[in-house]
């Protein structure tokens, strides 16, 4: 299992993220966006070519080339200034599942009935519009997400308020609209009806089969979760609906991938599956939490779910790291969302639900003008919070995946803690990321072979690392 600083280094010389290492008896080097193995023996004469100011050889040239561009693109990551083309909604803090992980912990579905848990159409049309020009202006289509906090239909009617006024802003604005919502499945068949008709694509909570998802993902029904969700996933199959799963791997169930994925894509059979493991915070604890001395048999068992995924031609992937992009903080700030939550505050967090007076409020970067029809972005927050995310944490200046992955986040907040060691869990998740992009890199590199040179532009896998 790689670790940063133990075998890979970054190649000085041409100053640009080139990094190189052993692995599988060849020599490695990779610059974000391009692999290539190497005969040993020819390390040397690759890094003298490096050193050149016009490499002569076509693969140093082109690992010069994705290095620039992945520079460039970095550069242009943390310099173009927040334009959200993106609206995100959390309806609610409510739900009717009490999963033992929850990051968010959620009220039960009776609670929370106060004006402020939810969010109001006043701000939600309003900040339609800002996201519409800002669509408009940059000719992207208009995406819309309902997500939580809470389990979005338990408010299904104010939801489909919502999409009636979003889509004639876009309309107004004669822009497309993609809409996309995250549901437990937990819903009755009219409701479920509802869903499938009004949405682009579901995603889909699911932790695998009934003995997993009703143990992980409660119900206070004796059936459990477990039939909710593979009637949505039969519903939605019929009508031609694409779905996409979510799966949250825990301490115990990362022992069982090939079971989740086997049962996943026979009896719900999704386009593609996420599985993330828990998010600390919340409900997540020691009975559910990871640590890195489980990376090693958490890749193993990803990778082994993987095939069994891809033998139903479904993509059996995770989120944390990017190899088909160069990618930054998960913070909303660089994601082009405007992530609304009850109260009708904007969040550049996902990890925060709910407008309170006692939260952080470094986060909160907007809110509905009380005597206009705008939504007000806090322009000083928003650079406050750019200065901080920007610098790249002292530990990941010599990782070779520092342009993909989210340095820690969601489990470490770089403003929190800037400079600051990496807690146990994002020590985990770094790890994590790291070998799984190893272990995708070597479904690419075969075993060596004499005077052999294997090349990879990751590009053009892009669907498979994401």
């Amino acid at each position: 299992m790689y670790t940063p600083g133990m075998s890979a280094y970054r190649l000085p010389a041409p100053d640009l993220p080139i990094f190189a290492w052993e692995r599988k008896g060849m020599a490695w080097f990779y610059a974000p966006g391009y692999l290539a193995a190497v005969p040993q023996e020819e390390r040397r004469q690759i890094e003298i070519e490096l050193n050149q100011e016009e490499p002569q050889t076509q693969l140093a040239a082109a690992l010069c080339a994705h290095a620039v561009a992945a520079e460039n693109a970095r550069r242009e990551l943390f310099s173009t200034p927040y334009r959200p083309v993106c609206l995100t909604i959390y309806l609610n803090n409510r739900c009717n599942l009490g999963c033992d992980y929850c990051y968010a912990m959620a009220a039960p579905a009776q609670s929370l009935r106060r004006s402020a848990d939810r969010v109001s159409l006043r701000a939600v049309v309003k900040a339609a519009k800002l996201v519409a020009e800002n669509c408009r202006a940059g000719q992207a289509p208009f995406t819309l997400v309902l997500h939580g906090g809470g389990e979005p239909t338990l408010d299904w009617r104010l939801a489909d308020q919502i999409l009636d006024m979003v889509e004639q802003v876009a309309e107004d604005n004669h822009l497309p609209v993609f809409r996309y919502i995250a549901t437990n499945g937990v819903m009755p068949p009219d409701v479920a009806d509802w869903l499938i008709e009004r949405f682009d694509l579901i995603g889909l909570s699911c932790d695998g089969p009934p003995q997993i998802q009703n143990a992980q993902r409660p119900l206070k029904f004796p059936t459990g979760s477990a039939p909710f969700v593979e009637r949505l996933a039969h519903m939605a199959r019929q009508a031609g609906k694409p779905v996409q799963i979510r799966a949250t791997l825990t301490r115990c169930s990362m022992f069982c991938q090939e079971e989740i994925a086997e049962y996943l894509c026979r009896t719900l059979g999704p386009q593609e599956i996420r599985v993330e493991p828990v998010y600390q915070g919340g409900r997540a604890g020691a009975q559910s939490s990871l640590e890195t001395g489980m990376v090693e048999t958490y890749v193993a068992q990803f990778m082994q779910a993987r095939r069994v995924a891809a033998g139903y031609g479904v993509n059996w992937g995770s989120a944390s790291t990017r190899l088909g992009s160069v990618y930054g903080p998960y913070c909303h700030i660089f994601r082009g969302v405007l992530n609304l939550v009850p109260g009708d505050r904007a969040t550049a967090c996902f990890r925060i639900s709910q407008f309170d007076v006692h939260a952080d409020q470094r986060a909160m970067i907007g809110w509905p003008d009380r005597q206009t029809e705008a939504y007000f972005l806090d322009e000083t927050r928003l650079q406050d919070l750019r200065q901080k995310l920007t610098p790249l944490p002292e530990r990941c200046t010599n990782c070779f995946n520092q342009y993909h992955c989210t340095q820690g986040c969601p489990d470490r907040c770089p403003v929190d803690a800037p400079g600051e060691p990496f807690s146990p869990a994002a020590d985990f998740r770094c790890q994590l990321q790291i070998g799984l992009v190893l272990a995708l890199m070597d479904e690419l590199v075969p075993d060596p072979e004499t005077n052999r040179i294997y090349t990879a532009t990751l590009e053009a896998h892009r669907s498979g690392w994401q």
